[in-house]
C-alpha cells in the first residue's frame, strides 16, 4: 500500500491491552490480537472520489492475487 502512495493505519490502534499503559489482563482478547497483528484501515474519508476507491481497490485486489 505504501509503495503505491496509499496510507494505512492499525485498526483502532490494535489491541489496547498490548500497549504499555494497559494494566489489566493482556491475554483475554484473542480477536483483538488478530486485529492487532493483521488488521489495517484502508483510507475512508469523505473526500475520496470514485477514482480513488477504484485505485485503492485495484491495489488491494492485486496484493490478494499475488
Amino acid at each position: 500500500m505504501v509503495a503505491n502512495g496509499i496510507e494505512t493505519r492499525l485498526f483502532s490502534a490494535g489491541n489496547l491491552a498490548r500497549h504499555p499503559f494497559w494494566v489489566g489482563e493482556k491475554d483475554k482478547f484473542p480477536v483483538a490480537d488478530i486485529i492487532h497483528n493483521e488488521g489495517f484501515f484502508l483510507p475512508n474519508y469523505p473526500e475520496l472520489t470514485l477514482t480513488d476507491v477504484d485505485y485503492i481497490s485495484e491495489i488491494v485486489r492485486g496484493a490478494i492475487n499475488d
